[in-house]
């Protein structure tokens, strides 16, 4: 018995002599008297406490008129204040952007606040009571296992005091659920703004754009204004690609967002998937994969190239399947496909789109024969290393033709294996398949007749892709000669 009560008027009770009368006092203050019955019992109603502490004592006064001894105290104390309403902090856990919005993707949840000290808190989920739990000293509490509905729930919470007052009920908190992923968006095309092959990249083909756009499709998905779309690649979850896009209210009126990949990895197969996250952090499942061959590199050559055949030379373009081709070293070997590629050069990098034009006689005498013009990465043999037609530019006797039609055609001969060909002359590689063949404008022809082809391994000599990797005795050479042979850098043509 602790004698704590919020009521202001009590009662008070004890034993004494039988038949005895009991005098009460408050505070020194007499409140009272009471008759103990015959088994010694009594008690005294209607005293009245002041808020706080009250010290009650009692003595018994016999039949005869003798007065005992003063009781020992018993402190009534009295606690009329009602609590004040508990402040509610929020809930766990809270999935949404930031810990204290109440969005939620959790149907069960922990409500935390704070309160007056070791009272006892309840709590209401839109009116209905979900629970109760004790205040620690500290005056923090949490109650744990809180079925939400799924939308909005207003969460109240009551304090009752140890002497049993109730407070006021607290302000409202709204819990919302949304355990409701959005449906999976659609990649709709993947879009090179490369001159060199630009417009929709096709689902599987090769681009030599390492910075794609992705059109993704927004449709039937229940996107709303706020929720989060990115890019990923790989199975599985997959890794990010590029950065992450919040939704606005242009987007979803639109029916589908412009993303872009950011720096990609050249000569890496992608396999990019699109997933939306709401709000309350529900993730859709990946959309359905586009895949792409980054591939910054362009092997070929332009047409009217002479290439040397059994029966004397013949333009590139001309070749088929199963003509015949003089190699570097005399052997004649059938022509496997001919690539075909078209390329814009109005908007392209000229280090990338340019065609390289090796002038007659730049390499040695009649080599070439007549003027070549390839494509930068197109390698030649030169003193033994295959050297890429860009990495040879020297401004006189091999140089960059910025002259070129918007449009170019470029082609390049595929053999069983890497091999050297003669073309204008001079030994010039044949195609080598880590340059994916979807990027050839008749790639079909080749999977329709080479279905289960070999890979195609490459030759096992040095190659130099950039002015750099040039040794520098070829560098002077070629300079040397272009001197003899075309006058000053400031006389070329």
């Amino acid at each position: 018995v602790d004698g704590l009560t919020n009521s202001g008027v009590v009662t008070l009770s004890g034993t004494a002599e039988a038949n005895s009368t009991i005098t009460v006092s408050d505070n020194g203050t007499v409140v009272g008297t009471a008759t103990a019955n015959g088994s010694g019992a009594w008690s005294l109603t209607g005293i009245n406490l002041i808020n706080g502490n009250n010290t009650l004592t009692a003595k018994a006064t016999d039949a005869s008129g003798n007065t005992g001894a003063a009781s020992g105290t018993f402190v009534a104390t009295l606690d009329a204040g009602a609590p004040a309403a508990p402040s509610l902090t929020g809930i766990s856990p809270d999935t949404g952007s930031s810990s204290t919005d109440g969005l939620t993707n959790s149907g069960i949840v922990s409500l935390s606040g704070t309160a007056e000290a070791d009272s006892t808190v309840t709590v209401y989920n839109n009116g209905t009571i979900v629970g109760t739990t004790t205040v620690d000293a500290g005056g923090a509490w949490t109650l744990a296992g809180i079925d939400l509905v799924n939308g909005g729930n207003t969460l109240t919470a009551r304090a009752t005091d140890s002497a049993g007052n109730p407070g006021a009920l607290s302000a409202g908190f709204t819990a919302t659920l949304d355990s409701t992923p959005p449906a999976a968006p659609v990649i709709a095309a993947l879009t090179s703004d490369v001159a060199l092959l630009p417009g929709i990249v096709p689902n599987g083909s090769t681009t030599p754009d390492n910075d794609l756009t992705a059109t993704v499709s927004l449709v039937n998905t229940n996107a709303k204004v706020g929720d989060v779309i990115q890019l990923f690649n790989g199975s599985g979850t997959g890794a990010p690609v590029g950065a992450a896009y919040t939704l606005t209210a242009p987007d979803i009126a639109a029916g589908s967002v412009i993303l872009q990949t950011g720096p990609l990895v050249d000569h890496t197969t992608y396999s990019l998937t699109a997933r939306l996250t709401d709000p309350a952090d529900n993730q859709s499942v990946a959309s359905p994969a586009y895949s792409a061959f980054v591939d910054t590199d362009l092997l070929c050559f332009l047409a009217g190239t002479l290439v040397m055949t059994p029966e004397g030379s013949r333009p590139v373009e001309t070749l088929r399947r199963g003509d015949l081709v003089i190699t570097a070293e005399g052997h004649a070997i059938p022509v496997r496909w001919l690539g075909r590629q078209t390329v814009s050069t109005r908007f392209g990098d000229p280090l990338r789109v340019m065609p390289i034009r090796i002038r007659a006689g730049a390499l040695g005498d009649a080599l070439p024969e007549r003027d070549l013009w390839l494509s930068p990465d197109h390698a030649v043999l030169v003193d033994d290393i295959l050297i890429h037609a860009g990495a040879l530019v020297n401004g006189l006797s091999i140089m960059r033709d910025d002259s070129s039609a918007p449009t170019i055609i470029y082609y390049h001969v595929e053999l069983a294996t890497h091999q050297l060909i003669l073309a204008e002359g001079i030994s010039a590689e044949t195609f080598i398949d880590n340059v994916d063949r979807m990027a050839f404008d008749n790639w079909e022809e080749h999977d329709a007749a080479d279905q289960e082809s070999a890979p195609i391994t490459e030759m096992d000599l040095p190659r130099a892709k950039s002015h750099r990797q040039v040794p520098r005795r070829v560098r002077e050479r070629l300079l040397a000669r272009a001197r003899e042979l075309f006058g000053p850098l400031t006389e070329a043509a």
